[in-house]
């Protein structure tokens, strides 16, 4: 499954040991909620924890050089769900590419990256006609021996999600609904109060199907407000 290629190559180029320690800066994410998800960023979001950042990312042919997308991660929170936006600006040279996702990391503050309890999130842009909710809430299978090659799908899809390319600002936009407590085993409670780790990046591919490029943003240390 080529998704997972590309985010196994993203995860494989840093150390496992990043989760949240106690010299992290952990920021709040204020309360609010969205009536609908249509990956188009407007007023909804003014009230929401902003962070500017880039993802850095590098050509898969050759790994030599190292680029960087700018980012906004937009986070809000009601009783039900975790809500997350993203806006990207990728550039005039990139917007030729054939198929663009994102993938949001939850980490559960174990300071191991990729490990079970876990939530990898994974959302292609689409046309914007209807959330595309087909490729969320992969899991880790487990990282003993094979690594974190291990993830598959899960059945129980339980996130929704819609990405846009917006031409008329350049940008790539994402809205995703994550549920604080779906019931799912393969899903990271979010608990108030309990800080997470969030790992935004991205994969890309030509409109052949071959992989071009993939990387990601550092961690942000958040924590849903009381």
């Amino acid at each position: 499954m080529k998704v997972l290629t590309a985010i196994l190559v993203c995860l494989a180029a840093v150390s496992l040991q990043v989760g949240i320690c106690a010299a992290d800066v952990i920021e709040t994410i204020p309360s609010g909620s969205l009536e609908v998800l249509d990956a188009s960023i407007g007023s909804e979001w003014d009230q929401a924890y902003a962070r500017a950042t880039t993802i850095s990312y590098q050509r898969n042919s050759c790994r030599c050089s190292t680029t960087y997308l700018p980012v906004t991660v937009y986070a809000l929170h009601d009783e039900e769900n975790l809500y997350l936006g993203l806006r990207m600006w990728p550039g005039s040279t990139q917007i030729t590419w054939g198929e663009f996702r994102v993938f949001a990391i939850l980490d559960n503050g174990d300071n191991m990256l990729g490990s079970v309890g876990d939530n990898l999130l994974v959302l292609p842009c689409g046309s914007g006609e209807e959330p595309r909710i087909d490729d969320l809430d992969y899991h880790y299978g487990g990282i003993s021996g094979g690594a974190i090659g291990g993830m598959t799908l899960d059945e129980q899809q339980d996130a929704e999600g819609i990405g846009i390319w917006h031409p008329s600002t350049g940008t790539y936009e994402f809205e995703i609904a994550i549920p604080m407590q779906s019931g799912d085993p393969f899903d990271m409670d979010i608990i108030a109060g309990d800080p997470f780790g969030l790992v935004i990046g991205f994969d890309a591919y030509d409109r052949q199907g071959n992989y071009l490029y993939s990387g990601q943003a550092s961690m942000l240390s958040l924590v849903v407000g009381l």
